[in-house]
């Protein structure tokens, strides 16, 4: 019986450089993972720190807000919302740190405001001293009618001398109709109502004023306004504009001097009120008794006892949370006396607060 013929069997020796291939293979899939996974991790901790980044930065915006909120209580719950002055709650937060955030509050609209006064306060006092050399108040209105009402007092940097911007000048705060410029109260009104109409009819109004020697009081302004009363009002009103508590000395003793104001020994008064509203602030009753002045005279509706606007700055964390806020003035009521008809409302009433900026710096 014939034996089969084995299976052929042959063992091939692998070829030459297999294994280094397969070895060489293997490591650029080991560097290749390697990378994704480093890429894969740095990726994941890019993100993560702008995750803590956001988490940091939103908690200091959160606690920026949480004093702001703090501070504007402080306005709005004062114990004498008719006499705002330094011993007032309020103070207590200016310049104060807390937990590495520092507060920092402005009366920004006890001020001269640039946009609405009249020439006559620079033509009879030293404030002309202001302006820079060769410019006068004629520049001034000029200005004005030149490039209209300005957010910034530093858009008047041509006229004044820079460093007393700040310190005597706002372009913050209510037009008062017995002390508003009658060409700024003619933009002013066209920019509320956007009718060239309206604006001719409060120019005409405010110059009517004036030759008639006539004050109004917060109980005119229906009738003065007539058919713009709710596009005019607050943004012109009777109320004071400047709070005698808290007016810079040297600005106030300008106005305390305007001749015409009849104010005797002006640098008299002056020395009383800075020393009475270092203690309990003085009321507007107590201001025309202070200076001697009858209730009508015109510098009462310069010099009251509330601030209109505040600035309040919150700092920390490299971030300023910077906010303005508004008292809006109250309107009059049919109630009101005639015996205090040269009391503004805001003397007895609560003043309702609104924020009309806030932005981080």
């Amino acid at each position: 019986m014939r034996q089969g013929v084995p299976a052929l069997r042959t063992k091939f020796p692998p070829a030459e450089g297999d294994s280094g291939y397969a070895s060489v293979y293997f490591l650029f899939m080991l560097v290749l993972l390697s990378a994704l996974v480093l890429g894969i991790g740095l990726y994941l901790h890019s993100g993560v720190q702008t995750i803590l980044r956001f988490q940091h930065d939103n908690s200091i915006s959160v606690e920026l807000n949480r004093i702001t909120a703090q501070v504007i209580d402080a306005i709005r719950n004062d114990p004498s919302p008719g006499v705002q002055c330094f011993t007032d709650p309020v103070w207590t937060w200016h310049e104060k740190t807390q937990d590495d955030y520092t507060v920092n509050i402005n009366p920004i609209s006890d001020r001269i405001n640039l946009n609405f006064t009249r020439k006559n306060i620079f033509d009879k006092t030293a404030l002309a001293l202001l302006f820079v050399p060769g410019k006068t108040s004629a520049d001034l209105q000029q200005y004005r009618e030149d490039h209209g009402l300005v957010l910034s007092p530093s858009a008047y940097e041509g006229l004044f001398i820079p460093v007393n911007l700040d310190r005597y000048f706002s372009c913050y705060g209510w037009a008062n109709i017995n002390l508003l410029d009658e060409f700024a109260a003619r933009d002013l009104a066209r920019s509320l109502t956007g009718s060239d109409e309206a604006a001719e009819r409060l120019r005409g109004t405010i110059e009517m004023l004036l030759l008639d020697r006539r004050i109004s009081t917060p109980g005119d302004l229906r009738m003065l306004f007539g058919i713009n009363y709710s596009e005019l009002f607050p943004f012109v009103n009777a109320e004071p504009m400047i709070n005698i508590n808290h007016v810079d000395p040297d600005l106030l003793r300008e106005l305390l001097a305007y001749p015409d104001y009849g104010v005797d020994s002006p640098e008299g008064r002056l020395l009383e009120i800075l020393t009475r509203r270092e203690g309990e602030g003085i009321s507007h009753d107590g201001i025309s008794l202070i200076l001697g002045i009858a209730p009508d005279n015109l510098l009462l509706h310069y010099l009251g006892s509330v601030t209109w606007f505040w600035e309040i700055t919150v700092a920390g964390g490299n971030k300023t949370l910077r906010t303005v806020l508004c008292g809006l003035p109250p309107e009059y009521d049919s109630g009101f006396s005639e015996t205090d008809s040269h009391a503004p409302p805001s003397a007895g009433a609560e003043i309702e607060y609104q924020i009309i900026e806030q932005r981080y710096l």
